[in-house]
């Protein structure tokens, strides 16, 4: 009997315990692609990028050599909330330098931010305001980011307070002071010649 009431207590303890954590967590959005129910680009732009979906991925590629693509939705994000933006991108073609990511914060093609990676191992964190871009943190090489076709990174862009925490396959690159958004708009980013898939995408305010 005292064997039964202890495994009921530890019960109650662990459901209490997930109960918190999901009152503390609260999702804003959530897209693994198993299907296009929040109606993604997909198309094909001749010359310019291909987007499609299979298989538990989304596929972009950028057939610009000096540009870059996007797949953006409208999110509503509270910036007095903590929240946390996260995406899985496997790399699927060879371009060493060029950038792929998450975008944030975007009115329009001139004013937005975001985190990207390549595939020499190197992050930055950057600001296009008025068409002008600058990096609010620079190239920086880490040891976390994956490199190689067929490799996945896990981003992730945690606000907490006054901070922007930004991740890579969970571990911390850097931190840098939160700034307002442009605008409404997040999602996923790819730079000239390459392609990439993402194998889900997500917003969700966290715990204070």
């Amino acid at each position: 009997m005292r064997k039964l009431l202890i495994i009921l207590t530890l019960f109650c303890i662990l459901m209490n315990s997930f109960s918190l954590a999901q009152s503390e967590c609260r999702m804003l959005f959530f897209d693994e692609f198993n299907d296009n129910s929040y109606n993604w680009p997909i198309k094909e732009y001749e010359k310019k990028a291909s987007y499609s979906m299979e298989n538990g991925y989304y596929y972009i590629e950028c057939f610009q050599k000096r540009k870059a693509s996007m797949a953006l939705h409208i999110i509503e994000i509270d910036e007095n909330e903590n929240f946390e933006i996260e995406a899985s991108i496997q790399k699927e073609s060879t371009a060493k330098r060029n950038e792929y990511g998450i975008i944030l914060g975007f009115s329009d093609i001139e004013n937005f931010y975001g985190f990207v990676i390549n595939d020499k191992g190197e992050f930055r964190f950057f600001e296009t305001r008025d068409g002008e871009r600058e990096s609010i943190f620079p190239w920086t090489e880490s040891e976390y980011i994956r490199r190689g076709i067929g490799t996945s990174n896990k981003l992730m862009i945690i606000k907490e307070g006054e901070d922007l925490k930004l991740y890579a396959n969970d571990s911390i690159l850097t931190v840098t002071p939160f700034q307002s958004f442009y605008g409404n708009l997040s999602g996923l980013y790819v730079q000239r010649k390459q392609r990439i898939a993402v194998d889900y995408f997500r917003i969700l305010y966290s715990k204070k």
